[in-house]
């Protein structure tokens, strides 16, 4: 189908899934087949022909795991390294900005420095945890409500505050706990191990 819509691009993510190093016991044969099958494909998508090119594009954590004759037939190794701290500054921008207190606003550098090491999943993963918290108490509200109706006077509150009745934005301490409770799902050996593949076998 790529070569039928070329120029085209094939992105494959967790390559490593597919593509492990090949050993010559203990693989199950249905996998090397596949694994084959797959470098046979990659060489015939070589033309000199622009318009027909075939452009392929790997993603993987485990760079390291990956067969030697697929890396041989990727001519570029780029590190996508974890976000810099302007990067982080951005995810954290476009994910609250509209949905955050002014003071929450105000201590988003402090988080920012705090999240160092956190990959961007992992800082969306906390935004969710930031925007859910204002959620869960505004539903502990209404459970309130259910349990304990107003009559006269109390019931005239209830309305009145059903007619605020909606999402508080998130806080700082929203954003504080949200920090707290999230874990970089990365370490240091795993950022090493990038550290040394690039240095063997990166080519950008």
């Amino acid at each position: 189908m790529a070569r039928y819509y070329a120029p085209s691009t094939i992105f494959i993510d967790e390559i490593d899934s597919l593509m492990t190093e090949r050993s010559t016991s203990g693989e199950h044969e249905g996998s090397r087949r596949l694994k084959t099958e797959l470098l046979i494909q990659m060489d015939g998508l070589h033309q000199h022909d622009a318009s027909k090119r075939v452009f392929v594009m790997c993603a993987s954590n485990l760079p390291w795991q990956l067969d030697s004759a697929l890396l041989r037939r990727l001519d570029k190794r780029i590190l996508v390294d974890l976000p810099s701290a302007d990067a982080r500054q951005t995810i954290l921008t476009n994910q609250l900005s509209d949905r955050i207190d002014e003071r929450a606003l105000g201590i988003l550098p402090d988080i920012v420095d705090a999240t160092d090491g956190l990959s961007g999943s992992d800082l969306v993963l906390m935004c969710r945890e930031a925007l859910m918290r204002p959620i869960r108490r505004f539903m502990d509200s209404l459970d309130d409500d259910l349990e304990f109706p107003g009559t006269g006077e109390a019931g005239e509150g209830a309305e009145d505050g059903e007619a605020e009745g909606k999402v508080e934005p998130v806080t700082a301490e929203d954003l504080k706990a949200a920090q707290a409770a999230t874990t970089a799902t990365t370490n240091a050996d795993w950022r090493q191990r990038c550290a040394k593949f690039m240095d063997e076998r990166g080519a950008a």
